[in-house]
């Protein structure tokens, strides 16, 4: 906080340490500029080209009928869901710091979608002569319609949470406008609440309300064992690095959110079925 005091954390650890999770801190992942680089590599990668159209500005209007403020969208290209994003609709505050850090007229965004989320990389696009500004990299203020200008989606499904209130949905809004201006979690690191992820931001927005949802974490490795290693290795080492994968550490990944008996599905995109975190919920 401004005046020096530390939070608890907002994140509470469900699985036990590992040791490439300590190894993880000892690499320093957070602060390495190389593997940072590495990330930046693989967020910025174009959607190799699939059969799937993007979805558009009458898909986009369509959703907005059926989702409420607090609502998680999540999002991807190919039928896979990789960026999740929370639901604002309209605010007056935060429209005004958004026209002003991309240089428009008070209300020129009064007919956008106002969202919160959090971007690995991000950069000006120009599309049919027009440049959409980027929002920022880390927890930003950017709208529903310009974020799909600059990185097309084709498939998106929205869910609420079970059983909450108007004011739960406020306070998560409020939660995460409290995050913003951190930056983006390249270590991927959940109960480090200093940098923020995409997943990570929806789920922390919503755990300090009085319905935190239960999503299901992951031990996710952030890379595979080297295939040699497992070759020159001795079985029991082999044999843990297959278990236990390469700098292994707990995550929420979107199939955590979506999969979870805490939301309801409320919207989803025409070929949102073609996915298979979609049949899991199913």
């Amino acid at each position: 906080a401004a005046s020096g005091e530390i939070s608890p954390p907002i994140y509470k650890r469900d699985f036990s340490r590992t040791f490439y999770d300590k190894l993880r801190e000892q690499v320093d992942l957070d602060n390495n500029k190389f593997w940072g680089k590495f990330v930046d590599s693989q967020m910025g990668k174009p959607s190799p080209d699939d059969s799937l159209p993007p979805i558009d500005k009458a898909e986009i209007n369509h959703m907005k009928k059926f989702i409420q403020p607090g609502d998680i969208v999540m999002n991807g290209n190919n039928g896979s869901f990789v960026h999740g994003l929370l639901y604002v609709d309209k605010d007056p505050q935060l429209q005004a710091r958004l026209e002003k850090q991309w240089g428009l007229k008070p209300g020129e965004l009064a007919n956008e979608t106002l969202i919160l989320h959090s971007l690995a990389v991000d950069e000006d696009v120009t599309v049919d002569g027009k440049v959409y500004k980027a929002g920022g990299t880390g927890p930003i203020i950017d709208t529903l319609e310009q974020y799909v200008k600059r990185h097309p989606r084709d498939v998106m499904i929205a869910v609420k949470m079970k059983g909450i209130t108007e004011a739960d949905r406020k306070q998560a809004i409020e939660n995460g406008k409290q995050l913003l201006g951190r930056s983006y979690d390249k270590g991927f690191n959940t109960f480090d609440d200093q940098d923020i992820y995409c997943t990570e931001f929806v789920m922390k927005s919503w755990n300090q309300t009085t319905h935190p949802p239960d999503f299901k974490m992951s031990q996710f490795p952030l890379l595979p064992t080297p295939g040699f290693l497992t070759k020159i290795l001795p079985d029991r080492w082999s044999k843990a690095l297959a278990e236990d994968g390469f700098l292994h550490q707990e995550m929420i990944m979107t199939d955590g959110i979506l999969a979870s008996p805490s939301v309801d599905i409320v919207w989803a995109s025409a070929h949102a079925d073609r996915s298979k975190l979609f049949q899991k919920h199913e």
